[in-house]
Formats: C-alpha cells, structure tokens, sequence
C-alpha cells in the first residue's frame, strides 16, 4: 500500500496552533485564578478561624503564611501567562501572517467577493419583499374599500412598509467590503505596490498613510 502523503501544513494551521495555545494558557490562568480567590477568601476569613481556634484552647492557630504564598505565587504566574498571550503569541501571530501576507490576502479577496454576492442577493431580497408587501397591501386595500362601498365590517388601513432604508443601508455596506470602496481601488493599490518592487518593512507610523491610501 502506498503511504498517505501527509497534509501540507497552512499558514491558517498555523494561526490554530497558536490559538490553542492561547486557550491553553488561558486555561491556566483560570485556574490561578481560582487558586487566589480562594486563598484571599480564606485569608478574609482567617482571624476569625484564628479567635474559634483560641476559644477552643487548640494548641495551634491557622496561619495565613501559605495562603498569602499561594496568592503571591498565584499573582506571579497570571503576570506571566498574560505576559506570554499579549508578547509571544502575538509576534508568533504576526511572523505567520507577515511572511504570508500574499495567502492572507487572497483570504481578504475571497472573503469581500463572496460578501459582494450576499450582499447583492440581500439587496434584491429587500427590493423582492417590498414589492411583495405592496401587493399584498394593494390587494388588503382592495378588500377593503369593497367591504366600505357595502357597508360591510371594515378593518384598519394597511400602511406598506418602506424598505428604503434597509437597502440604502445595504448598498452603503457594499462599499465597506473593499479597501478603498471597490475592488477596482484595490487592484490600482496592489498595482502601485507591485511597481514598488520589494517591499520594506514599515513602522506602524509609515504604515500608516499607506493604509489611508486605500482606507
């Protein structure tokens, strides 16, 4: 039998990898967490463990010593465990993405062209439900003045609902999807950075108007 060749790991495999072991740490730091709230609880409640242990003449009190250890130690470990999510999962995070940032682009295409299709059918949905909901008021209207013209029960007035707004906020969503409000000024900006050459590596500071470039 031939082996099975083995899936060539992606640059989102490796995002997944570094999220579970975001929630691994934050796992951890739960449990610390639980950890210090229980010592400090006990610490609260220790002089009053203390003046029991006295009224009843034991020949040892409760000491607070390890619980306050258990809380500093507790405090060490969080610090750290944030420190590790915020400071090297993030660099690890961000060597992924920025040395594919060709992949993580296509992923962005892919993403605002298929928001462009839901879009447009949710435009023409809203258009088909207003046209929908006037018929069906003309036809209630209809009815209506028959029943008035014979002296028939009446009923209140149907007001058709005005789908206006809902597309206006639609097709003004069709202009978030894409940098720079249309593909087209995407295309025109990966153009000028093609003709460039090779890219430089920017501080947030001279990323920045090149983002509002295209923003």
């Amino acid at each position: 039998m031939m082996a099975r060749g083995r899936k060539t790991p992606t640059p989102l495999d490796a995002l997944e990898e570094i999220r579970l072991r975001r929630v691994a740490l934050a796992h951890k730091r739960d449990q610390w967490e639980r950890k210090r709230t229980e010592a400090e609880r006990a610490l609260t409640e220790l002089p009053d463990r203390r003046r029991e242990a006295m009224d009843a003449d034991a020949e040892q009190l409760p000491s607070g010593e390890g619980l306050q250890a258990t809380v500093n130690e507790a405090k060490e470990r969080i610090d750290y465990f944030r420190d590790v999510a915020e400071r090297r999962l993030d660099a690890e995070e961000h060597t992924v993405i920025d040395a594919e940032c060709a992949f993580f682009d296509r992923l962005a295409e892919e993403a605002s062209r298929e928001a462009e299709q839901e879009l447009q059918k949710a435009v023409e949905s809203a258009q088909a439900a207003q046209r929908a909901i006037r018929a069906a008021v003309d036809a209630w209207g209809t009815v209506r003045r028959s029943r008035l013209r014979n002296g028939r029960d009446g009923f209140g007035q149907m007001l058709p609902a005005d789908f206006a707004g809902v597309t206006r906020e639609l097709e003004a969503a069709q202009r978030l999807i894409w940098p720079g409000a249309r593909q087209s000024a995407w295309e025109d900006f990966r153009a000028r950075e093609a003709s460039r050459g090779g890219a430089q590596k920017l501080s947030n500071a001279e990323a920045a108007p090149l983002v509002e470039v295209i923003g």
